[in-house]
């Protein structure tokens, strides 16, 4: 019930910005995870480091253009409050600061672009159940 006193997410043209700057927070923190996983290894000649580097740079074009067409992207059809998207992408922050592998971070990072893909594909279904794979993949025991 306390949820329908609550804004629905994305509802306007502010929560869509607010979610987008989430999303440009965690570009950063992915970089910063991308650089510890790295970093000090011996020669690396795994392609993922740079797979996942371009999956960041796509995770921030997608950013940006909500960023840029908010108005576009608000709507009223999802049934969680905006608060939930936001917690959600706030523990996924936090999570990248705990990544210890470059298989994990590629999960995450996954869940994260599929996410923030859903938002612009306006399917609230499809929106919805990938917020609660993300949501399960930031908390699932892998990432200890």
């Amino acid at each position: 019930m306390a949820n329908e006193t609550l804004p629905k997410a994305l509802g306007s043209e502010q929560d869509v910005r607010d979610i987008a700057l989430m999303l440009v927070r965690l570009c950063g923190e992915i970089h910063e995870a991308l650089r510890r996983s790295t970093c000090g290894k011996e020669e690396n000649t795994s392609t993922l480091p740079y797979a996942l580097l371009t999956e960041e740079y796509a995770l921030r074009s997608r950013a940006n253009t909500l960023l840029i067409e908010a108005k576009r992207f608000a709507r009223q059809d999802l049934s969680c409050p905006q608060q939930n998207i936001l917690d959600t992408l706030q523990a996924t922050h936090a999570r990248f600061e705990t990544v210890t592998s470059l298989q994990q971070l590629a999960d995450l990072i996954n869940c994260v672009m599929l996410f923030a893909n859903s938002l612009m594909s306006r399917n609230g279904k499809v929106t919805m159940y990938l917020l609660d794979e993300l949501n399960q993949t930031v908390h699932a025991n892998k990432f200890g």
